[in-house]
């Protein structure tokens, strides 16, 4: 979709990086960092939360998450994002199931309500599988904007 819209993709390699969300924000920023332009970052769970650090330390042009692994405190993430964060970009775009067993959707409302981040909550699990078809139109309009 978004190559459709005229942008370029890029899927950074973190399969070394299983389990190191750290190590794949440094990885991420490395990857970003000498772009002619502020990117997009679009990241599920994990790569939620290594978007959200990456947007920490470089500008983007927006950020859609997907379940993101937010204030999950005393964890390999590094604990809560801070109250009132906001990514130095405008555009940000979070999407939650409602039955997510894995992180509360709890934490992106949480998220969304200090940085003023779009909400999309959707009848999914973590995996989102069952709104596949509601993210693409939340992605859509999403892309839009930037």
């Amino acid at each position: 979709m978004a190559e459709k819209a005229g942008f370029k993709t890029l899927a950074i390699d973190y399969r070394d990086l299983q389990d190191d969300p750290v190590g794949r924000a440094e990885r991420l920023v490395e990857a970003i960092g000498g772009l002619p332009s502020a990117p997009v970052l679009v990241g599920s769970s994990m790569g939620g939360w290594v978007s959200m650090t990456a947007a920490e330390r470089l500008p983007v042009s927006g950020l859609f998450l997907m379940a993101p692994a937010l204030f999950l405190e005393n964890t390999k993430y590094g604990g809560a994002v801070p109250d009132g964060y906001r990514p130095q970009c405008n555009h940000v775009s979070i999407v939650h199931g409602w039955n997510d067993d894995i992180i509360p959707w709890q934490n992106s409302l949480k998220h969304a309500s200090a940085s003023r981040a779009a909400l999309h909550l959707v009848d999914s699990d973590h995996r989102l599988e069952n709104a596949l078809g509601d993210i693409k139109n939340v992605f859509s309009r999403f892309i839009q904007q930037i």
